[in-house]
């Protein structure tokens, strides 16, 4: 167990995509008291742009200007990138977690959710026994 009674987890580098500032944070506090390392981004097309910094997971949300999350799935399907992704939306239509699965995100949370939902879905997105579970 970590400080605050989080469980521990394989330390990895995480991208965070949300156009909400206080979510960002939310996570980011979350991610680093697990021991994990936090990089930011405020749309897709940002996080595109974050990749450069070879995160081991991505949590990204659905809703944001500029590209969106399921452009932003689009897009890493068109680059290769086998880096996975975790949703994390306040949308929670079965069609939306189809289309995320369908673009390959590997784990779908619904907003809002507890540290240790959003440390487990990471955990299980990276683990490649694990299928997706959108």
């Amino acid at each position: 167990m970590l400080a605050g009674g989080l469980p521990s987890y394989r330390l990895m580098k995480i991208l965070i995509i949300d156009d909400a500032r206080w979510q960002r944070s939310l996570l980011t506090k979350i991610l680093s008291a697990a021991g994990h390392d936090v990089i930011q981004a405020t749309n897709g097309r940002e996080g595109i742009e974050r990749l450069v910094d070879e995160p081991t997971a991505i949590v990204c949300d659905l809703l944001m200007p500029e590209l969106d999350g399921f452009g932003f799935l689009e897009e890493l399907r068109q680059r290769g990138s086998r880096v996975p992704v975790v949703i994390a939306s306040a949308d929670i239509q079965r069609t939306s977690r189809a289309r995320c699965a369908e673009l390959g995100a590997r784990q779908f949370i619904a907003k809002p959710y507890t540290a240790e939902v959003l440390l487990h879905a990471i955990t299980q997105a990276v683990s490649p026994d694990e299928a997706s579970s959108c």
